[in-house]
């Protein structure tokens, strides 16, 4: 099934990176929390698909 009709778009300037939020991953696409991370977590280009039953898209971490 194809949910990007129903999904908001990323940002202009989008590069395919998970953002972080208050200790999250978050996912870029549908915004929702991926995984917790602690402070001192280091993480380079590392592929995840995202766990939301209706995103499941593919997208880079980096954390720093």
């Amino acid at each position: 099934m194809n949910f990007s009709k129903h999904m908001n778009p990323p940002e202009d300037g989008f590069d395919g990176q998970a953002d972080i939020r208050a200790g999250f991953v978050i996912c870029p696409y549908c915004q929702k929390k991926q995984f917790k991370i602690n402070p001192d977590t280091r993480i380079e280009k590392m592929p995840y698909k995202c766990k939301n039953s209706k995103c499941r898209k593919e997208m880079i971490v980096n954390v720093e």
